[in-house]
């Protein structure tokens, strides 16, 4: 029968009477029979695969990982949005930080307020930089929100004219 030529759930690969069908790793399995491919193993809630592809470890305390988070999500779908389990990447809790080019290596922020959680280089609005403690160029911190300088405070023009015009 057909049936005797497909691997279960949990299980990858072809083979009559499931012969060829190989077990996903610990803390993964398939989303459906006739599995072909290793790669159709996704890993469980609250683990990630690891950048072997092979083993599924447990998602940091600085993280929440959907099911199916890969590391090797993040260079493929890192701002992308949609629900496919096949395109998760573990993502920041808020209150910390991490580069998109590195980011398994997670800062803690000095508020959550800075750092919303999520995507890896997520920031608040005119935050930017390591852990979001800089406004963008051009703007400044009034102790709430980055603002935006006026153009007296940034011209390059009168900073020198200023001190002369002030001193006495």
């Amino acid at each position: 029968s057909v049936a005797a030529c497909v691997c279960d759930t949990g299980y990858f690969g072809t083979g009559a009477s499931g012969s060829g069908c190989s077990a996903c790793p610990d803390d993964s399995s398939t989303d459906s029979v006739d599995s072909r491919v290793d790669s159709a193993c996704l890993c469980d809630e609250g683990t990630y695969m690891t950048s072997s592809g092979t083993t599924c470890v447990t998602c940091p305390n600085t993280m929440t990982c959907p099911r199916g988070s890969s590391i090797a999500n993040f260079a493929l779908y890192l701002g992308a949005s949609g629900d496919d389990v096949s395109k998760q990447y573990p993502q920041l809790q808020e209150r910390y930080w991490s580069s998109a080019s590195d980011p398994m290596s997670v800062f803690e922020c000095s508020s959550s307020e800075y750092c919303p959680g999520g995507d890896p280089g997520a920031c608040s609005t005119g935050l930017t930089g390591q852990a979001c403690e800089h406004c963008y160029s051009g703007y400044w911190w009034n102790e709430d929100h980055c603002e935006q300088c006026w153009d007296v405070e940034t011209t390059s023009l009168l900073f020198p004219i200023i001190p002369l015009v002030l001193m006495p």
